[in-house]
């Protein structure tokens, strides 16, 4: 209220006030002015409120769903179109703006803790006394459900919607129920694992594996993983046996095809004797494969000799380096290794190269960058490298380059040192 009111003066006021949805029942409805003491009235403070009775009656709106509508078969892992209608029979409109429908599977008309969510749809809007509204919705079927089910649809499932005391009519089962047949499904099977024969601790050996599809379907868009194992016996364990690497399959496999690839895993350091190598088709159960899941695994029957590499003796020859070079810009460097042991250095291993301020090699050296060398370097033996790289951000000055051969230590040397 703004402005002065003269002695013996009055104002009139109407004002629209929402009761709130919860109240039901006889009320006092009191009106105080100057409700903040903003007026001094000195003792008569005490009658600037008065009060009215008041009777409130709710009118309660009372959702319900009075059609569901499904087909009468459908394939497990593929859609199933559920249409329904909700209707407002109370005398009110709803209080709630958006509320939820739960759609239900069932093996008989009532929901309970064992039938299936297939999923739950959002409701947008107040709805008017005798108003209604219809859905129609497609929602996936798990892949290995079968058999005889109702659908039963739940209007306000988290009863948003106040309607005491039309709270309990708000499910509707379907007259009729679907029958739910499994779909054909993809079959992976290990049909050969060939591994080599022989193999050296930490380095790279082949493996050549089949798998066919001897299922009633092809496996889809989805990519899947073979893993592959090393094992002292010929029975798989997961938590025993060594996991040595995967490859990923992204191509559709139809049903009766197969694919045969090969490729090189490393042997994990310090391994030695014979051991079997397993392959596991679609290690991560991408493809939905019902009961086929357990042929997924399969080895070669006949063992991979796996022996411990003899210590050779890895030096750095030479190291030839450009006399300026600019940071950030390319620069090239190459060097010359030397197998001065008394044994033959086999397989695969990294050399590194540093930029250092001096001619010892520490952590605060700066990476030029690696060279991954492949095959042997017999006794007496020597290789050479050359890396083209973007010098390191170092400051201005002369620099050394440092190379450091074999520096996961894959081969066992008689000197690490040097």
């Amino acid at each position: 209220r703004n402005g002065l009111l003269n002695p013996g003066g009055s104002y009139s006021r109407q004002e629209l006030v929402t009761i709130p949805f919860s109240l039901i029942g006889n009320y006092n409805l009191f009106v105080a002015t100057d409700a903040n003491n903003r007026v001094y009235e000195a003792t008569n403070e005490g009658n600037n409120s008065t009060v009215q009775s008041l009777s409130i009656t709710r009118q309660t709106p009372d959702l319900q769903v009075t059609g569901v509508s499904i087909p009468t078969t459908a394939l497990s892992g593929q859609a199933l179109t559920v249409d329904w209608t909700v209707k407002n029979f109370g005398t009110g409109k709803t209080n709630a703006l958006f509320w939820y429908d739960d759609v239900y599977l069932s093996t008989d008309s009532v929901i309970s803790g064992n039938d299936r969510l297939l999923g739950r749809v959002y409701r947008s809007g107040a709805l008017e006394v005798s108003a209604e509204y219809s859905v129609s919705r497609s929602f996936n079927l798990p892949i290995d459900l079968q058999g005889e089910f109702y659908t039963i649809v739940r209007t306000d499932s988290s009863n948003f919607v106040l309607e005491t005391p039309f709270e309990n009519n708000n499910d509707l089962v379907s007259s009729g129920t679907t029958n739910i047949s499994l779909s054909p499904v993809a079959d992976l099977v290990v049909a050969s694992v060939d591994a080599a024969s022989t193999g050296i601790s930490s380095q790279l050996f082949n493996v050549t594996w089949t798998v066919s599809n001897d299922g009633a379907a092809s496996t889809g868009s989805s990519s899947w993983y073979d893993a592959f194992y090393l094992s002292r016996d010929q029975f798989f364990d997961r938590s025993s046996d060594t996991y040595i690497g995967y490859k990923t399959r992204t191509e559709d496999l139809a049903a009766g095809a197969s694919y045969t690839d090969t490729t090189s895993f490393r042997i994990p350091q310090g391994f030695s004797g014979p051991f079997y190598v397993f392959a596991v088709a679609d290690s991560g159960n991408n493809i939905n494969e019902l009961s086929g899941e357990l042929n997924n695994v399969g080895y070669d029957a006949n063992s991979t000799e796996i022996s411990l590499p003899q210590p050779s003796d890895l030096v750095i020859g030479t190291i030839t380096i450009p006399a300026n070079a600019v940071p950030g810009q390319n620069a090239t460097i190459s060097y010359t290794v030397i197998n001065q042991g008394t044994n033959a250095a086999l397989g695969s291993w990294f050399d590194t190269i540093y930029i250092s301020a001096d001619n010892q090699w520490d952590v605060e050296d700066a990476l030029f960058g690696r060279v991954q060398h492949n095959g042997d370097v017999a006794i007496g033996g020597s290789y050479s490298e050359t890396l083209s790289a973007a010098l390191p951000g170092v400051l201005p000055g002369d620099y050394y380059a440092i190379v450091k051969s074999d520096i996961r230590n894959q081969i066992p040397e008689s000197n690490e040192s040097n």
